[in-house]
């Protein structure tokens, strides 16, 4: 009895963890975005991989412990965890601008007043959380495109607190960037 418990409980651990990781990027129940999209684009596969890189971690650990002769995972587990982590990597995720905010992937909308500014680093935008909320990690897509998304979110976030978001266009996706140096904050 105890032994079935045991298979249930590390089953449903590892379920758990493939639809924490899953819900970081689709939620069924979130609405499409409903103003005029802006840019949208898809992440690379390792861009992917560094925005579940936690995910990862907890399902390498899970495999390790397996190969450990003092414990005893079992097979469905690691099948579910295995399965989940190969759908994870597949799944496609796509930053969706809006003129009120972003979506990552099947999320809820981010507002652009969750956010004080922005860094930029390595080819990632740090979206910089106000008190309260959570920051965001942006793949740029880099060369002019990058500069280009980076001019586009440093001016709607900037907005955002001037009242003016309802009035972005796609003529934000044209402005240039504004000399800021890699790594400043808007």
């Amino acid at each position: 009895m105890i032994e079935l418990l045991l298979t249930l409980a590390k089953t449903t651990a590892a379920i758990t963890l493939v639809v924490l990781a899953v819900s970081q990027i689709y939620r069924p129940w979130s609405a499409e975005p409903n103003s005029a999209v802006l840019r949208q684009f898809r992440l690379p596969l390792w861009a992917r991989l560094r925005l579940h890189s936690l995910w990862l971690l907890g399902a390498t650990i899970l495999v390790g412990l397996a190969a450990s002769p003092q414990i005893e995972i079992g097979l469905l587990p690691l099948v579910i965890v295995g399965a989940g982590t190969v759908a994870i990597a597949a799944l496609p995720v796509r930053y969706t601008i809006t003129a009120e905010g972003i979506y990552v992937g099947r999320t809820p909308l981010r507002r652009w007043t969750q956010f004080a500014g922005l860094s930029a680093r390595n080819g990632w935008i740090f979206l910089q959380p106000v008190a309260g909320s959570s920051g965001l990690l942006v793949r740029s897509p880099g060369g002019e495109n990058g500069d280009a998304l980076l001019a586009e979110l440093r001016g709607l976030v900037r907005r955002s607190y001037k009242g003016e978001s309802s009035r972005a266009s796609h003529a934000d996706v044209a402005l240039a960037a504004e000399g800021a140096a890699e790594g400043s904050v808007a």
